[in-house]
């Protein structure tokens, strides 16, 4: 295939790229559980720890006991309402009633009628036997009126029963005969507080009658002695009267109409007493048949027979249920936070691209049997084919060989957005891997500065390598090496680059990979970081494909995105990202909506 045609593949399949190419997307309920289950161990820890604090407070706390007492609010007439004529009490009456029951004055009553003393036990909440086998029984504290009043009502619920005129006065104490005293103390002293206000209302109107009945009896007498005066007065003038004389002596029509108008009024006054006498004789009557009538206990209150408190393995649970909650929140405020690619699915979401494989990270300890030269993940493939690390840079292989078109080489460019990433050593494993299943492998090193893909070369400064070819010194066949390992050709730069100019863009360069199509099935450029190199951008034009290399939960996902955007702006085609350095765990923590997922089973599949 002529460069004409290459160009035009490259050109197609970029555009197709971009265009199929995901926009970043905000994450969804199932990329929001699908994280957080990443943190399911910082969630399991604060739930366990909510699990050992629920303990430690159902131990600590004492258990509380619940006693309730019924009283019945009745008509003012306890005989009316027995027969249906008395009205029962609204329901303004007995809310008023329940503020009235729990008030300071009617607990405090109870108090001095019971004793301080005796208040202070029923309102104390003694240490459990755990504890108190520990450190001792609790002190009784010292008696104090206003604490005990308040720790009553701290713990006293008074509510109306339905839609009746019944109140419920229920107490707690630390114990079950306790709770019950208590609250039977409490309803009786509502009961004499209400009868003594009755009382002292029947006295004080008893009272006020008294006083009136003796100023309208002093009206009426005073209004029938005017009444008799007047009456002798006309009776002395009648008989004065000299016209009066041949018969008996009767009063003039004046006197006789005032001295009507003056008994009417003795009479209207008399009246009025007689009015207040018999008020008075039924306000006394009433108070004789007793105050206390229009409220009563109905129902006593009785031992519990268990603890109105949460009993204690439930504490452990809320404890438990509060880390959990807990613990996910902390696990999205990270997820929430967190900026870099973590899950497979961060790179289609904050990326826009597709994530092509997972490497796991390569522990220390696989690394030693190698020399100090070879301690790389490179080495390990060679070491261990049938190792997960090789697999998944066969994985690679096949999606890069997917871009050849009739068998021509096919030219990959392996970069990352910054340094560190694991560029190179992903460049040389996937050569040695593809040399391993018997393709021709040519694994140019494009980074001038670093020249890591050089050092397996081994050779002296002086030898012929790519810096020369590019000059057009020496053909480029002649700065070939071989690969120590396999069978892959390495053409590396034994010198730094001129700092001033840019090698990979010129002509040469091309001719060069256009050659090399030709006798290789695979060309790989191992390139600087794009974001701190130029040159990086210059390598992935030139090439059919570009991989992007991300450190798993450390590279930021701004810095992966600008590098995308920079290869694709100088011409560049991106295959996808590799999310490198996985850690080995979260293979089976993944779920099985994630792009790369690889579950616990399938580690029988793999040797070492």
């Amino acid at each position: 295939m002529n460069q004409a045609t290459y160009s035009e593949f490259k050109f197609a399949s970029q555009l197709r790229t971009r265009d199929s190419a995901e926009e970043p997307q905000r994450a969804g309920v199932r990329e929001v559980i699908a994280s957080l289950s990443l943190h399911r161990g910082m969630i399991v820890f604060i739930a366990g720890l909510g699990l050992v604090a629920g303990l430690g407070f159902g131990l600590i706390r004492p258990s509380v006991y619940s006693a309730t007492a019924e009283i019945i609010l009745a008509p003012a007439d306890e005989a009316a309402a027995g027969q249906g004529g008395g009205p029962r009490p609204g329901a303004s009456i007995v809310d008023s009633e329940i503020q009235v029951v729990r008030s300071i004055s009617v607990v405090t009553d109870m108090v001095r009628k019971v004793g301080v003393t005796q208040a202070v036990r029923w309102t104390e909440r003694p240490l459990p036997p755990v504890i108190a086998g520990v450190i001792g029984p609790k002190p009784l504290a010292a008696p104090d009126m206003d604490a005990v009043v308040r720790d009553i009502r701290a713990g006293l619920n008074v509510s109306r029963k339905d839609q009746t005129s019944v109140i419920m006065l229920t107490a707690s104490a630390a114990n079950a005969p306790d709770a019950a005293s208590l609250a039977n103390a409490l309803a009786s002293a509502y009961i004499a507080s209400r009868s003594d206000a009755r009382s002292d209302a029947a006295r004080g109107a008893s009272a006020w009658l008294r006083d009136r009945l003796a100023a309208l009896k002093a009206d009426a007498d005073a209004k029938l002695a005017e009444v008799e005066v007047y009456r002798a007065e006309t009776q002395a003038k009648a008989a004065s009267d000299p016209s009066a004389a041949q018969g008996a002596p009767s009063p003039s029509a004046r006197d006789a109409l005032k001295l009507s108008d003056l008994q009417r009024q003795a009479d209207a006054a008399m009246d009025v007493y007689n009015q207040y006498l018999v008020q008075s004789k039924d306000t006394g009557a009433a108070g004789s048949r007793g105050a206390g009538a229009a409220a009563r206990i109905v129902s006593p209150a009785l031992s519990p027979e268990h603890p109105s408190s949460a009993p204690m393995w439930l504490w452990p649970l809320v404890g438990a249920a509060a880390g959990c909650v807990l613990g996910a929140a902390l696990a999205a405020v990270r997820v929430a936070l967190n900026n870099r690619l973590v899950r497979p699915d961060d790179i289609r979401r904050k990326i826009g691209k597709t994530a092509l494989v997972s490497i796991p990270l390569v522990a220390a300890s696989e690394l030693r049997q190698f020399s100090p030269d070879e301690r790389s993940p490179a080495s390990l493939v060679v070491a261990k084919p049938m190792s997960r690390l090789a697999e998944r840079m066969r994985m690679l292989l096949s999606q890069v060989l997917s871009l050849s078109i009739d068998g021509h080489g096919v030219v990959v460019a392996v970069t990352s957005a910054i340094a560190e990433e694991g560029k190179t050593t992903t460049a040389v494993g996937l050569g040695r891997v593809a040399a391993m299943g018997g393709l021709r492998v040519l694994m140019i090193e494009g980074d001038l500065r670093m020249r890591s893909l050089s050092e397996l070369a081994g050779e002296g400064s002086g030898a012929p390598d790519m810096i020369a070819a590019l000059g057009g010194e020496i053909d480029w066949r002649s700065a070939l090496f071989l690969d120590p390992a396999t069978q892959a050709h390495i053409m590396p730069a034994m010198a730094p680059g001129s700092l001033l100019s840019n090698p990979f863009a010129s002509p040469r360069m091309r001719k060069i990979l256009e050659e090399a199509r030709v006798g290789y099935q695979l060309i790989i450029l191992d390139c600087p970081p794009v974001l701190a190199i130029a040159d990086a951008r210059s390598l992935c034009a030139v090439a059919d494909g570009t991989l992007m290399i991300s450190s798993w939960n450390a590279t930021p996902a701004p810095a992966v995105r600008t590098a995308v955007r920079a290869i694709e702006g100088a011409g560049g085609n991106i295959i996808g990202v590799i999310l490198n350095r996985i850690q080995p765990s979260l293979a089976s923590r993944l779920s099985y909506g994630d792009a790369l997922y690889d579950g616990a089973a399938s580690a029988r599949y793999f040797a070492g």
